[in-house]
């Protein structure tokens, strides 16, 4: 079938014996003849074995062996078509777990828009974009070729991670500390801690990545002797989302 569709090699020499025919080449060689089945079914007691005579690398063949596999109980957790529901070629999917939360990366030459289809419904956030999707168990995502789009689920709502300060005020030229922890048990995350000068501006030596889990992580916190009083506004950002928890400090 070079010309009419992607070519699929099939093997004249394959004949039944105790099987049963499920389709035949002559539909796409027509033009030779050829009788050659495209699958041989052999039922064994409650169960099959299915020969697929044909090479299915470039076979238009993706709902049928989804089928078959479907009628086995195997059915994909995550699924990744373009929008009329047809399969989408070169995106690799790449699952993994931390804790409760799902991670998800969708990487691939195919550039556009694609339908990823859950198992069931999740809180979901697009990481690379830092937004929430809401509970769904479908969305829409724009892939750009070659660059990872990322996303995490979870069966609960992400809550903004928690801060506490080891006091309400220090004097400049001290240090202070603040631990760092998640709202919730079952997973860690990656959180942003930045400061806030009294004038509102982000200062750039307190800005960290932490690591933190359910169980706190101690922050030192050191002020120099010209800073400015007031009050330092300290804030933490979860990587997976829900918002922002802030504390104040006073500088005195």
């Amino acid at each position: 079938g070079k010309d009419i569709y992607p070519q699929m090699v099939v093997d004249p020499n394959v004949e039944l014996t105790t099987g049963e025919k499920r389709g035949d080449a002559y539909h796409i060689h027509y033009w030779t003849g050829l009788q050659s089945p495209l699958c041989i079914a052999n039922a064994y007691g409650k169960g099959q074995a299915i020969l697929l005579n044909f090479s299915v690398h470039n076979a238009p063949a993706e709902q049928f062996i989804g089928d078959l596999l479907a009628a086995c109980g195997v059915t994909p957790v995550v699924k990744v078509t373009g929008p009329n529901g047809r399969p989408v070629r070169d995106v690799e999917v790449t699952r993994w777990a931390n804790g409760d939360v799902e991670l998800l990366a969708l990487l691939g030459t195919h550039g556009g828009p694609v339908v990823v289809t859950l198992a069931g419904a999740r809180h979901a956030y697009d990481l690379k974009q830092r937004r929430s999707l809401g509970a769904v168990d479908q969305f829409t995502v724009e892939l750009q070729a070659h660059r990872a789009s990322i996303f995490a689920f979870r069966p609960q709502e992400v809550r903004a991670p928690r801060l506490m300060l080891s006091q309400a005020s220090v004097k400049r030229g001290n240090e202070t500390a603040v631990e760092v922890r998640t709202e919730d048990a079952g997973y860690r995350d990656a959180v942003r801690i930045h400061l806030v000068d009294p004038d509102g501006q982000a200062v750039p030596w307190f800005q960290q990545i932490v690591i933190a889990d359910d169980d706190a992580v101690t922050v030192p916190l050191a002020f120099a002797l010209n800073d400015a009083p007031g009050d330092w506004k300290l804030r933490a950002s979860s990587l997976l989302g829900g918002g922002v928890h802030e504390e104040t400090v006073r500088l005195e």
